[in-house]
């Protein structure tokens, strides 16, 4: 069986890297998020309209549901949970990365 073909150049994309700005103040929601000793388990950002660079919209305790509740439908968010559970008698810990499009947005 002969390998598959690559894809033709008019099915290929262009990928381009975008250098973004994240201020401290997002940096440190992030690795409060990340850290075992803080309760802190979700943050969440908005891009800037220009798309150079990101902003804190929130960052607390309650999960996805709290993220949940900061999301609006005339941005484009970031946002980054920790989930504990407790399995058997072993506890994990997951990160979830989210990334919401508001649908006021045009395309």
């Amino acid at each position: 069986i002969a390998p598959p073909s690559p894809p033709c150049p008019t099915q290929m994309q262009t990928l381009r890297s975008v250098k973004v700005h994240a201020p401290n103040l997002l940096k440190a929601a992030l690795s409060d998020v990340r850290s075992d000793a803080s309760p802190t388990d979700w943050a969440l950002c908005a891009l800037e309209p220009d798309g150079s660079s990101l902003r804190l919209v929130g960052k607390g305790e309650g999960g996805a549901e709290a993220l949940a509740a900061q999301l609006s439908d005339d941005a484009v968010f970031y946002g980054l949970v920790r989930r504990t559970d407790q399995i058997d008698k072993s506890t994990t810990i997951k990160f979830v990365f989210l990334s919401f499009i508001g649908s006021a947005l045009s395309t």
